[in-house]
């Protein structure tokens, strides 16, 4: 499986996704994603990895708003993290959401590369997982990411 380039696709396909992604984003995304259950998240899965989001990107766009959507659930795990005691209360359906958004999807196929297409770091997430797994110690191992290539 590789991520196909916006380069490669002809104008008429890429008219249809921007159609189907504005109809997702419009009819089952938008209206309802602050009361979604975890199994929902795999939409926006859906939206980067099998649809795209194409054109723009800044305020007022599509991607715009799936960019903030990961940056809420990224501030509201590491809150919750943050208040984690002695593994109590552990924010596993945040960690959840967050993983079937960014293409661990549960009901839809695996995309590994979905925070590189978005142009989104799950860096602080990784950080102040390992962090609190690691009980809080203040011995800042070095931590690397390796993302997918796009």
């Amino acid at each position: 499986d590789s991520v196909m380039s916006v380069d490669t696709i002809d104008s008429a396909t890429v008219k249809r996704r921007q159609e189907l992604l504005t109809l997702v984003m419009n009819e089952l995304v938008l209206p309802t994603w602050d009361k979604w259950q975890l199994h929902e998240f795999d939409i926006i899965n859906i939206i980067i990895s099998q649809i795209g989001i194409f054109g723009a990107k800044g305020i007022g766009t599509m991607h715009y708003s799936i960019f903030q959507k990961l940056l809420t659930l990224q501030g509201t795990l590491a809150v919750q993290l943050d208040a984690v005691t002695c593994n109590e209360n552990f924010p596993t359906e945040s960690l959840w959401a967050l993983a079937l958004t960014l293409g661990y999807g549960a009901n839809t196929k695996a995309s590994p590369c979905n925070s590189a297409l978005i142009a989104f770091d799950p860096e602080t997430t990784v950080k102040g997982l390992f962090r609190k797994l690691r009980n809080d110690a203040d011995d800042e191992e070095t931590i690397t990411l390796h993302e997918p290539s796009v």
